[in-house]
């Protein structure tokens, strides 16, 4: 302690060589100097290492309240998302409901030509009403009510499938099997408008095209009835089945099931199972046959 605050005085008073005694008052003077240096340095560190901590302080204070923002926007988000979902929902059920409508209509058709042609109408109409309700939202600037109603024509209007454009040849056969009725054969009503396979027991029935279930359900005296629309004015109709894995409404894919055929009766193969099929274009019949990959 003495020599921290005398030095010189303190080594004169001790008993030794004068030499060695201004030796060591040179070598304390030098020992001071550095000690007040790196005593200035380590004041300068500790008052940027209190900056530091403040800079730290108020950076985790900032982040805060960025963590607070941000989950705020992301509940915000949530429910907006929830929202929308909410809303497709409610415009996708109107337009199933309308589908559904248009099917139980064309349930009660004469016979599968007038059936699809109410399919077409009921459509049509179901679009008109959807077209007009916009116009009329818009000119009244209904906004929410608008934004629904423009999704609603958007859903109506959305075509079920790509169409076949130049798929002829490619598509997948409804059923593997034989095909004992052909497109054009004289029958009791005419000319065939469609062609006929003899299926296995039990076996799947698949969608040719890719599109939307418009029709699912029994009709007349075809049986269980499904009716694909492919997009582009094509439908597949596949009558005779047991079983229905599909429903008006549902989308599917090419090779998709969309119902099954009846167990056999015996192995008699004139009780074997029989899928009707027609390919119309805009309500005309074409031979479907040429279309499809497999021919039995």
């Amino acid at each position: 302690m003495r020599l921290s605050l005398y030095p010189a005085e303190t080594l004169l008073a001790v008993p030794a060589p004068p030499d060695e005694a201004v030796r060591g008052v040179a070598v304390l003077h030098s020992l001071a100097r550095e000690i007040a240096a790196t005593a200035a340095q380590l004041q300068a560190d500790r008052a940027a290492l209190a900056a530091i901590a403040a800079e730290s302080v108020e950076a985790a204070r900032q982040l805060d309240a960025d963590i607070t923002t941000q989950r705020s926007l992301a509940a915000a988000l949530d429910q907006q998302i929830a929202t929308m979902r909410q809303s497709a929902q409610a415009d996708e059920g109107v337009a199933l409901e309308a589908e559904r409508a248009a099917a139980d209509d064309a349930a009660h058709a004469a016979d599968l030509r007038a059936a699809l042609a109410r399919l077409a109408a009921d459509r049509a109409r179901a679009e008109a009403e959807a077209r007009a309700k916009t116009r009329a939202l818009a000119e009244h600037h209904a906004g929410a009510a608008l934004s629904q109603a423009r999704q609603r024509e958007a859903l109506l209007a959305h075509p079920a499938g790509p169409g076949l454009g130049a798929a002829q040849g490619h598509l997948i056969a409804p059923v593997s099997g034989a095909v004992i009725g052909h497109f054009g054969a004289p029958g009791e009503a005419g000319p065939a408008e469609g062609i006929t396979f003899r299926a296995p027991p039990e076996a799947r029935v698949l969608s040719p095209c890719q599109g939307k279930v418009a029709f699912a359900g029994p009709f007349r005296s075809y049986g269980v009835v499904v009716i694909v629309d492919c997009g582009g004015g094509y439908d597949f109709v596949l009558a005779g089945l047991a079983r229905l894995a599909s429903a008006v409404g549902e989308r599917v894919r090419a090779g998709d099931p969309v119902g099954a055929m009846a167990a056999w009766a015996s192995r008699d193969d004139e009780k074997a199972p029989l899928l009707y099929v027609e390919l119309r274009h805009h309500g005309q019949a074409i031979d479907p046959l040429p279309w499809l990959q497999a021919k039995g």
